[in-house]
């Protein structure tokens, strides 16, 4: 009952962060819709989407490579990844830079991969599971650095830019579920999936406490008006 009961809280939670991901993608269409406001996706580090993206597709991996089949895992991180795969297309979209190519054509063949995965069986083999839990672990420390490098950004320009509040506060409670889950699922199974909430969680923290310090802070004043020159100079 127990396990249900985090189960269904976890896959709602990760719906609830699936309104912040598509608050994220409105404002950007927001931007796209009037250039006054600046670059539709200013600030928005590619790094941090590509390892979110990351984040979301290992877990989708590793909830129908163990046993038993983990529907909460699965279909709602493929629905996440999906949305944050819009994301990295906008990006390209509006960047047209190779990185942000490349990171768009490696997120399509992984999510081609990963679907022919499911197909396939759903299940793994045990070397499968080894592997799926290898991505995870790895990716923690990718979605650690990936939110470190969006912190960097936002305190350099001392502004946010185009990054979302709501999505960041939703994407933080999908975390905790996570952890809550991990303890129904059991430490023996789910411990890679803790390592990887208290990764994306911690960060999340933090970028959620930099949209305080872009209000309070006279250093981030400071940073936005010496920004405020060269934006003129490129709009």
């Amino acid at each position: 009952m127990f396990y249900n009961l985090a189960g269904l809280l976890n896959a709602a939670m990760v719906l609830l962060s699936l309104f912040g991901i598509a608050a994220q993608i409105r404002t950007i269409w927001r931007r796209k819709a009037d250039p006054a406001l600046g670059a539709p996706t200013s600030r928005l580090s590619l790094n941090q989407f590509a390892s979110s993206y990351l984040s979301y597709f290992a877990v989708f991996v590793y909830g129908y490579s163990i046993t038993p089949f983990n529907p909460y895992l699965v279909w709602s991180r493929l629905t996440a990844l999906c949305l944050v795969l819009l994301i990295l297309y906008e990006i390209w979209h509006d960047r047209r830079s190779r990185p942000a190519a490349a990171v768009l054509w490696i997120a399509l063949g992984g999510l081609a991969l990963g679907l022919l995965g499911l197909l396939c069986g759903g299940r793994l083999s045990d070397a499968g599971r080894h592997i799926s839990t290898a991505l995870i672990l790895a990716n923690a420390v990718i979605l650690a650095q990936g939110g470190i490098h969006q912190i960097r950004v936002i305190l350099q320009a001392g502004d946010a830019g185009a990054v979302n509040l709501r999505m960041n506060q939703l994407v933080l409670g999908m975390h905790l579920s996570t952890l809550l889950f991990v303890f129904a699922m059991g430490l023996g199974t789910g411990w890679p999936l803790m390592i990887l909430a208290l990764s994306g969680g911690s960060v999340k923290l933090v970028v959620l406490y930099l949209f305080r310090w872009i209000r309070v802070s006279e250093t981030a004043r400071n940073r936005r008006l010496a920004a405020a020159p060269r934006a003129t100079l490129n709009p």
